[in-house]
């Protein structure tokens, strides 16, 4: 069996997003102290494409991202997001 290589290609929200996102889990934690904080481990994020590639196939590495959404002009992408209740 080959090794494999995790892609991961994700949008960061930008700093206002982040306050928003760092506000619910603070809420969040009040209600599930289990949980888990936001810090440098643990960043928000949109996660647009997970995949493995086989390691010893260099290629697949690039080639995994040019099909579906990161193929796609991510720049004009208008985001919407909704409240969180409480």
């Amino acid at each position: 069996m080959s090794d494999v290589t995790a892609i991961d290609i994700l949008l960061e929200p930008d700093a206002t997003m982040l306050e928003h996102a760092r506000a619910a889990n603070a809420r969040l934690l009040k209600q599930f102290p289990k949980g888990y904080a936001l810090d440098a481990s643990h960043e928000p994020h949109i996660s647009c494409l997970q995949r493995y590639v086989k390691a010893d196939a260099p290629e697949n590495v690039y080639a995994a991202p040019s099909v579906g959404v990161a193929a796609k002009k991510l720049k004009g992408w208008s985001l919407t997001g909704s409240a969180l209740p409480g």
